[in-house]
This record gives structure tokens, sequence and C-alpha cells, in this order.
């Protein structure tokens, strides 16, 4: 977004054909899952969509941004939390575990914080805006342009990961070669084991 430019009219939407990826409140709305064992391999997404309106030919304004949709992702789980995602684009994320907790972690404008008895490990921590967008996101069509742009939150964005009795560990598999990285805000605890 930059306001020296034409108005290219920006937006976002969740691609309801091709979802295939666990659970999603897909128009907005809350998810809560609550387990006494483990949760393997479920993907959480609380998407949002959005449109920048305006006029074409002046420059874009922010005041002119709908967005919609978002929500909470709360989950519990007594064991452990294994290979899972919670995408937050706008809400709150809170995933607990009585064991160890492995997750990739996708945010736009949103907090994520994952609090486990383990080891708390982040396997992925990304934008998903700072993918290329579809071909069909531009009046131009396939024009050989990568259609990019970040959309992370202000201050308040960020992930607090916090392991009470183990290690809390940082991966991140896309950061060097697309360009995604953490958000400006981390926190990662671990008082009685490292950080790393």
């Amino acid at each position: 977004y930059q306001t020296s430019q034409v108005n290219p009219q920006t937006s976002w939407w969740p691609r309801f054909d091709k979802f295939r990826q666990g659970v999603a409140t897909l128009g907005g709305g809350d998810i809560s899952v609550e387990a006494g064992g483990n949760i393997n391999s479920l993907f959480l997404s609380a998407p949002t969509n959005a449109r920048l309106g305006g006029d074409k030919t002046k420059p874009a304004d922010i005041n002119n941004l709908v967005m919609q949709g978002g929500g909470d992702i709360v989950v519990r789980a007594g064991g452990d939390v294994k290979d899972g995602l919670v995408f937050i684009a706008k809400g709150e994320g809170h995933v607990t575990a009585g064991g160890a907790l492995e997750s990739r972690v996708a945010l736009q404008d949103g907090h994520v914080q994952l609090t486990a008895v383990g080891d708390v490990t982040i396997l992925d921590a990304f934008n998903p805006t700072a993918y290329k967008q579809s071909s069909n996101n531009s009046d131009s069509g396939n024009n050989g342009v990568a259609l990019v742009f970040h959309s992370y939150g202000d201050t308040d964005t960020g992930i607090r990961a916090l392991s009470r009795a183990g290690d809390a560990v940082l991966k991140s598999k896309y950061a060097s070669d697309k360009g995604v990285a953490y958000p400006a805000r981390l926190a990662a605890l671990a008082p009685q084991g490292s950080v790393r």
C-alpha cells in the first residue's frame, strides 16, 4: 500500500472452492477445540476478506478499506498438540497443551499465545498475504507480476510462546526464500529450559 500510486483496489478473500485445510470460519466467527488427550494435525483458520474501494484514478486511501470476518481460536489439549496450524487474520488465538505443543502460526492482524507444560515448537510463522496471490486478483490477469502485500497489523500483532517446563523452539521453513518473517512482536519464554 503506497499513497503515491494510483489505487490498485487491493482485495483478499478465502477461496471456498479450494478450502481443504481443516476447520475454518470462512465468514467470520470463533473456533473452540478441547481434548482430554492429544490433538494431531489439526489446521484451524479464522480468515478475513477485504477490499479497498475508492476512485481507481486517485491515490489509495486506507479509510476506504472494508474488512469483514476474522475471529478467535481457542485450543485446549490435556496431552500434546502436534503438527497443527493456527491462522488468525483478525482476532486472538490461544493454544494450551498439557504436554508438548508443535504448531505453525499464520497471522495478519491479531495475537497468538502458545502455552505448554512441555516444549513449545513454532514450526513456522508467516503472513499469508506475503505469498503470491491469485492472478484472478488483478484487473490485468496473469501479467507475470507477483501480487504480494503485507497485512501485519498494528503494535498488538504478535506471538507469545511459553514453555512452563521445557524449551521454546522457533523455526521458520520459509523466511529465507519467501521474504516471510515472524511478526515484529515476538516473546519466547522458557523459565525452566532454553529458547532456541
